[in-house]
């Protein structure tokens, strides 16, 4: 007892916390026992007092080497030597915990730093609110905000911010208490945009509430704010849904005639792929192709990216016969389709059983220069051998074979593979003379292959 009593008269001058500038070593706040030799070089006496030091070490724990949890660390020790952060230390920390994905943290970090009385200044507020965005959980962050402007009184979110954040209750159907956001911006002096209305307008059409979409369309244009080609879009959309027929077509031709008068291409990109998706998801085929057809949208829309979302979207909906028709559309015009929505269109007919028409667009692809992946070029052999069709089967493999960049035997195995479906020998063995005769190596895959036809010829006899 006596000899811990003397140990705390020891040490006890230096462990008392008084109003002045305590000191302490970089050695003791390093998270190993024993310093480095870098560390004993350099080890000097840091007051806490020098906020500068310590917000350029934090800085640096959390930029350049990317290590936030030492960061967090040293900040947590610091604390308790009476050291208080300030804004610059709360913004590298919340970066840096975004940048490490870890959004649960920061937000929890920041919240801490509320209570501490740590708030920075609006414009760092408002960074770091749209740091927080990114992790798209509204409720959490939305919690943020409104500890901050429980302290913060003044604090008034960016615009971009508040939109974000409807956008992101209307992903979770949640547009309600979106528009009660959109009060609260207006309440606190903002003026909602274009973006504000066309968010709110989404989410009601998402979850089908059209007639609230189309009071916000009218109060929008009451207050001056006009909508843009991506609005009328999503009105579209929404109208679509719920089989409105009439409706749809009327703005329709709305969207034509804004779409004209756009300047932004991207918002018309945006409009029209929005108004092709809406269509064919909703089965209103003969008006894709009458879009497709007659091209009522002009020079708003550069033909190339209308005809690629035009397949794309008949893709999506398993329409591939329908896609094919577009390409037929397009090949009259001059255009040629991308290799990414030709493969898809090939790749899909296989799948639907179409193989013999997926056979003539690979045969209609040659001339410019059309390769099929190899994923579809199985489902297309393994199609047509099912259809039994070997000399088309074996014209897809002379085809592959031409390209000097493929795997030559992985070719061939993929071939054999769907000879073995239609029990077709002499075909097969032609198959392995030709890979001998042409130096392409039979691999293991080959060996097992042929070894599997055999058991299966045996099982047969």
């Amino acid at each position: 007892m006596q000899v811990l009593r003397s140990l705390a008269c020891t040490l006890s001058p230096k462990l008392l916390i008084t109003h002045k500038a305590i000191t302490i070593s970089l050695a003791f706040l390093s998270t190993n026992t024993l310093p480095s030799q870098h560390q004993q070089l350099h080890d000097r006496e840091v007051t806490i007092a020098d906020p500068t030091y310590w917000t350029k070490k934090i800085h640096k724990l959390c930029t350049i080497d990317r290590n936030v949890e030492e960061a967090l660390r040293l900040l947590d020790r610091l604390r308790l030597h009476g050291y208080r952060p300030d804004s610059l230390n709360l913004s590298s920390i919340i970066h840096a915990l975004c940048d490490s994905n870890q959004f649960s943290e920061a937000h929890h970090r920041i919240l801490l730093f509320i209570t501490s009385n740590c708030v920075p200044d609006e414009r760092t507020c408002n960074v770091i609110i749209a740091r927080l965005l990114d992790a798209r959980t509204p409720y959490c962050t939305l919690h943020v905000i409104r500890c901050l402007i429980n302290v913060k009184p003044e604090f008034v979110p960016s615009l971009i911010n508040y939109n974000r954040l409807m956008n992101q209750l209307c992903l979770l159907s949640r547009p309600n208490e979106a528009h009660r956001l959109f009060f609260d911006m207006k309440s606190r002096g903002h003026c909602p945009n274009t973006v504000s209305y066309t968010t709110l307008i989404n989410g009601f059409c998402k979850i089908g509430n059209v007639s609230s979409a189309q009071k916000v369309l009218d109060e929008m244009c009451e207050n001056g704010v006009m909508p843009n080609s991506l609005t009328y879009s999503i009105v579209i959309r929404g109208v679509l849904m719920k089989r409105d027929v009439e409706r749809g077509r009327e703005l329709i031709c709305k969207l034509w005639e804004k779409m004209k008068d756009e300047e932004d291409w991207s918002l018309n990109n945006a409009a029209f792929a929005n108004l092709i998706e809406s269509l064919c998801r909703e089965g209103f085929l003969q008006e894709v192709f009458r879009i497709a057809e007659d091209f009522p949208q002009g020079k708003s829309v550069r033909e190339d990216f209308a005809y690629g979302q035009l397949i794309d979207s008949l893709c999506k909906v398993g329409r591939h016969h329908g896609a094919s028709r577009i390409v037929y559309i397009m090949r009259n015009r001059g255009f040629v389709p991308s290799v990414v929505s030709y493969n898809c269109i090939i790749h899909g007919l296989c799948l639907e059983g179409g193989c013999l028409r997926a056979y003539q667009l690979l045969e209609e692809g040659i001339g410019f220069g059309f390769l099929p992946s190899e994923y579809t070029y199985k489902v297309l052999v393994e199609g047509l051998c099912k259809e039994l069709d070997i000399d088309k089967a074996r014209e897809v493999l002379k085809l592959m074979l031409s390209n000097n960049d493929v795997d030559r035997t992985r070719i061939c195995n993929i071939y054999l593979r769907a000879l073995c479906l239609v029990n077709n020998l002499t075909e097969l063995l032609n198959v392995l003379v030709f890979m001998l005769q042409n130096q392409c190596q039979p691999d293991v895959i080959t060996l097992n292959t042929g070894y599997q036809w055999v058991l299966q010829d045996g099982e047969n006899g």
